[in-house]
């Protein structure tokens, strides 16, 4: 009989001892993005044995003593800017994203034990956690520059195809004299009069002739099985090609509306962690590259999609580069922004108070993001 039970992903049950809202979001965040071990954070109310504990000793040492009392059998670790006076396990602040979990992982086997010498005043840290931090940083240690490439979704087969289906007649765009796309936009549906290659090379050619004309032949509405959704997401990924849309740069912030039902939309690498993401929390660029590290192309193929099929909620514009292109064109926006993307990149766990610049309303992750991407 074959055996087709899912394999079981090992659950780690962490406390967070001493840390303020800030600092537990963080984790939270980081916890729910790692895939391969399940760290599920637990409280003592619960009265769930911890598998580890993390002290804060920066808010007071007293917590990480009594935690070692209270949770003998968990691996009690210091948490702190500065190594403790004692030995004992130890995590640095400010926490690495991309090392995060292979500290912890260090810390489960019994490694990343700072020893403290007799004098108290210098110790060394017996134990792979800094070596193992370090290799992989050589490598990578340096910040490589991403463009951020633009064009003009109002343009070419795909602007045509946004502006057909916001119209109240039927509409078909033709190139050439002879149709390629019928958009009903009554029943939300499209219908193809052309092959899959003939509209992606339509999409991908920067000057494109195209003519519209309105839809009498109501026989062909019934004819038509693809959904404007489905389209314009197929659409938007061919034309795109890894270009962002003129409205989202490096500093915009923004938030998936709701999960787009991707079984009937093409697919997309890195859609069901993105759309994971982005439905619960807001997002932007730079805190997307440092959170998931993910492919720019890929990033920018999945806004492009969820964007010119609405499910992208534009947040915060940021400090927006002025757009100029002229109406009727069908060519792309050749501005280019460029971000810094820390292939190592540092997040704290403790961050500096200073939120009475952030408006109220606003959430605490949204306040968190803000203070992430420095603004």
């Amino acid at each position: 009989m074959t055996n087709n039970a899912i394999p079981q992903v090992k659950t780690v049950h962490i406390m967070l001892l001493g840390m303020d809202e800030r600092q537990y979001a963080m984790f939270r965040m980081a916890f729910k993005m790692h895939g391969i071990t399940n760290y599920e954070l637990v409280t003592v109310e619960q009265g769930i044995q911890p598998d580890m504990v993390l002290a804060d000793a920066d808010t007071d040492v007293e917590i990480w003593k009594d935690a070692k009392n209270q949770f003998p059998d968990a691996k009690v670790v210091y948490f702190s800017s500065s190594p403790p006076p004692v030995t004992a396990p130890y995590l640095a602040k400010p926490i690495k994203f991309d090392t995060l979990f292979l500290n912890l992982k260090n810390l489960q086997q019994g490694n990343g034990i700072w020893v403290a010498s007799s004098s108290g005043s210098s110790a060394a840290p017996v134990s792979r956690q800094a070596t193992q931090e370090t290799e992989p940083a050589a490598t990578q240690s340096h910040s490589a520059n991403i463009t951020i490439e633009h064009f003009d979704e109002d343009g070419g087969l795909l602007g045509e195809v946004r502006k057909a289906a916001k119209q109240d007649n039927d509409v078909a765009v033709m190139h050439n004299g002879k149709p390629v796309l019928l958009v009903f936009p009554s029943v939300q549906k499209v219908l193809l009069a052309t092959d899959s290659e003939t509209l992606q090379s339509l999409c991908e050619q920067k000057f494109v002739d195209l003519q519209t004309r309105v839809i009498t032949e109501e026989h062909l509405k019934a004819k038509a099985k693809l959904s404007i959704s489905a389209c314009l997401w197929q659409l938007a990924i061919w034309t795109g090609n890894g270009r962002f849309p003129k409205v989202i740069n490096k500093n915009t912030v923004f938030k998936v509306r709701n999960w787009p039902n991707l079984t009937r939309l093409a697919p997309l690498a890195e859609s069901m962690r993105l759309s994971a993401f982005l439905t619960k929390a807001s997002g932007s660029l730079t805190i997307l590259h440092k959170l998931m590290l993910i492919d720019n192309k890929d990033l920018a193929d999945y806004l492009t999609a969820v964007y010119v099929t609405d499910h992208l909620i534009v947040e915060s514009a940021g400090q927006a580069e002025p757009q100029t292109t002229g109406a009727g064109q069908a060519r792309a926006a050749a501005q280019t922004q460029t971000i810094q993307r820390p292939e190592r990149v540092h997040a704290r766990a403790h961050e500096d108070s200073g939120d009475e610049e952030v408006p109220k309303q606003r959430g605490l992750l949204q306040r968190l993001m803000n203070k992430i991407i420095g603004r």
